[in-house]
């Protein structure tokens, strides 16, 4: 499939919730306001520039250049307190972010509405299609394929006017037959976790991300935002 390109700095998601209440035990991806606000000023402080789904698709797929000291920053699931709290963040800092979507929540109790999407992506967020209702790819029969994967896609582009191509496997998991059946329904490339490499998969269908432990230090934070985490 090509050369692997090693990206140089982390794809991070701060996954789920943006709350807060201090993360509960195990429940690592529920980062509090305060600590992703001092995560985002020690990135800007540092020189990082937020880049988005398709920059690190074209960094990958075509070794178009990324900006120096790149970083994604992801989101995922919809909830609202992405909207409320690590929007205007995000807003304050200067950073991009791309927003995975289950498009079962949208405008659901404690989920973002769809006028909130709207405005999102019109304020230049991405916006990404991140299945249905979050149940693994890896178990997928074929008529899951079409509820979790295509009918996400058609629902945000319709919603947003314009193509929605990447995606996120639900817990970072996935294997070759659910690349395929993505390429098939039309997307560039999807973000896995930290894991190992599947090697019949294209990198571009398996892009890596860290979760951003909210147990971590700043100085942890830091290290694996300079490579210091072994790939």
């Amino acid at each position: 499939f090509g050369k692997r390109l090693r990206i140089r700095s982390p794809t991070f998601t701060c996954q789920r919730d943006v709350t807060s209440p201090a993360p509960s035990l195990g429940k690592a991806y529920i980062v509090p306001p305060s600590l992703l606000e001092e995560q985002l000023k020690w990135l800007k402080d540092s020189g990082y520039t937020g880049v988005v789904a398709n920059d690190v698709y074209e960094y990958v797929k075509n070794g178009r250049p990324l900006p120096p000291k790149p970083v994604m920053l992801s989101f995922d699931d919809n909830d609202d307190n992405q909207f409320y709290h690590a929007r205007p963040l995000l807003q304050r800092y200067g950073f991009n972010a791309t927003f995975f979507v289950m498009t079962v929540t949208i405008d659901k109790e404690n989920y973002m509405t769809t006028e909130q999407l709207i405005q999102m992506d019109r304020e230049g967020f991405d916006i990404q299609p991140h299945t249905w209702d979050h149940h693994t790819v890896v178990q997928y029969t074929p008529e899951d394929f079409i509820k979790q994967i295509k009918e996400p896609k058609e629902t945000l582009e319709k919603l947003l006017g314009h193509e929605t191509p990447f995606f996120a496997y639900p817990f970072g998991l996935y294997d070759k037959a659910a690349a395929d059946e993505l390429a098939k329904y039309g997307y560039k490339g999807a973000f896995r976790l930290r894991d190992v490499q599947d090697d019949e998969v294209a990198p571009e269908y398996a892009i890596k991300r860290y979760i951003a432990n909210a147990y971590w230090t700043m100085d942890q934070f830091a290290t694996v935002v300079q490579g210091g985490w072994e790939e």
